[in-house]
């Protein structure tokens, strides 16, 4: 796939992927029932080809987690990962079914999300 993807967190769930990559569990050091969204489907990772809708999920998920209110961006490095169009979101979201390796994932930007939120521009 030729396309940049990206992957929006909160930096304190951001530290947790640059660890040990993009898991399709969530990370570990959040309780079970805040890890995926309630439109995850067990098993997937996901991410958009929109810079603007990863801030979203980024600072959306900075007010969920509430540590600093601060978000994270990763690019994913999609050669040799297989990549399909998610179901729910066609549009810009894209999902992996398994967990992305660490060395298939860069860090772009760690964005201060507090404007964002108190605008209400969040997912």
């Amino acid at each position: 796939m030729d396309k940049k993807l990206w992957h929006g967190t909160s930096r304190a769930l951001g530290l947790c992927i640059e660890r040990e990559g993009l898991k399709s569990a969530g990370c570990a050091i959040v309780p079970e029932e805040l890890r995926k969204s309630c439109y995850s489907e067990p098993g997937y990772t996901y991410f958009t080809d929109d810079m603007d809708m990863a801030k979203l999920f980024a600072c959306g998920t900075a007010e969920k987690v509430g540590i600093g209110k601060t978000g994270q961006i990763f690019e994913i490095v999609a050669n040799g990962v297989k990549v399909e169009k998610d179901p729910l979101l066609p549009l810009s979201s894209f999902r992996h079914k398994g967990d992305i390796p660490p060395d298939k994932i860069k860090s772009v930007a760690v964005i201060d999300c507090k404007e964002r939120i108190k605008k209400g521009q969040t997912w």
